[in-house]
């Protein structure tokens, strides 16, 4: 592989994890995808397109100018988490000559430290959906009172580039019988 002169300890742990994890997606195509898993595999692609298109070019420039230090990999792998729908979509769209590693949400959430890459070896790219809680339960109700709370679900999505840059954001949408509806873009934004 371009870029890489020999293989990092946690190279062959994340390898087998993205592997062991392949069935969950590559099973799945989008004729037996549900009409929820339908919305989130259009919604996630759309997103990642976006990304890969506006973000990703600025930062693998960034990423070899800083490479000159020798701090940076001029290559970064590449981490892509979503639920499977999700991963279905990104396989799609993912340029082929990019060193990835596809996982699912709980499998990157389960990853022990040591199959970790560390911050400054992988550009990581996460998108899911999840029913929101706490705080942020409270705050949707408040803006959108005429949504029943069990119909909303917040898409978060975000990046982190190497221990100092990253960023997350939530968007609201309303579930309702398959198909969802855009609440609120930026519900809320976190950089990191």
């Amino acid at each position: 592989m371009k870029g890489r002169t020999n293989s990092p300890h946690w190279y062959p742990l994340l390898q087998a994890y993205s592997e062991r994890a392949a069935p969950v997606y590559t099973q799945l195509s989008e004729e037996t995808l549900s009409p929820e898993q339908r919305e989130q595999h259009r919604i996630v692609g759309k997103s990642f397109f976006k990304w890969a298109r506006d973000i990703l070019p600025i930062v693998q420039h960034n990423r070899l100018i800083l490479s000159v230090t020798g701090d940076y990999p001029q290559y970064p792998f590449l981490i892509l988490t979503a639920d499977p729908p999700g991963l279905l979509a990104m396989r799609t769209l993912v340029q082929p000559h990019l060193r990835v590693f596809l996982l699912p949400r709980q499998d990157w959430e389960r990853l022990p430290a040591v199959a970790r890459p560390p911050a400054k070896a992988a550009i990581h790219y996460w998108s899911y959906f999840e029913t929101p809680a706490g705080e942020l339960a409270r705050t949707a109700q408040l803006r959108f009172l005429e949504v029943p709370p069990q119909e909303m679900v917040l898409h978060r999505v975000g990046h982190r580039f190497n221990e100092k840059a990253g960023q997350e954001t939530w968007h609201l949408w309303q579930r309702r019988e398959g198909q969802y509806m855009l609440l609120m873009e930026d519900f809320q934004k976190v950089i990191r």
